[in-house]
């Protein structure tokens, strides 16, 4: 999966079970505004709540560092890389982090959804570490 990805499906767990659609291009100044229907992503009521519980506990250091109340998941996933080596093609295995979350924003009345993705760091606390510093220059800024 890719860090869009990631984001989205926390996007749907904050948005209650409802996957918006992405929009890379909001409005064009040649086309009206189109705003594609959200799609429901389980057919089990109360599923996205489960979720964010499970992502809340997950994310406890992250919101005790920020002061904000975050729902996050970590992952380490690990993938092959072809490398040169002494003249030779070689096949390693690497490790990557990443960390998916959301946070509510009292600003704009919405939750905000992030993936970071760090290749070869070998553990998803560095991708934990990173969204807490984000996230206290972003309150630090106003945006929470």
């Amino acid at each position: 999966a890719t860090p869009l990805h990631l984001a989205k499906m926390s996007g749907a767990i904050a948005n209650k079970d409802s996957l918006q659609p992405s929009r890379f291009l909001y409005k064009a100044w040649n086309q009206p505004l189109r705003k594609e229907p959200a799609v429901a992503i389980s057919g089990h009521a109360g599923a996205s709540g489960i979720m964010a519980g499970y992502m809340k506990e997950q994310s406890a250091k992250v919101s005790a560092a920020t002061g904000l109340e975050v729902h996050g998941k970590t992952g380490s996933p690990e993938r092959d890389k072809l490398i040169k080596q002494n003249g030779k093609t070689i096949r390693k295995r690497v490790t990557d982090a990443w960390y998916t979350f959301y946070v509510q924003s009292p600003k704009i009345g919405t939750p905000v959804a992030f993936a970071i993705r760090i290749e070869e760091i070998g553990n998803s606390e560095s991708a934990k570490q990173l969204a807490i510093e984000m996230l206290k220059e972003l309150k630090a800024s106003g945006y929470f």
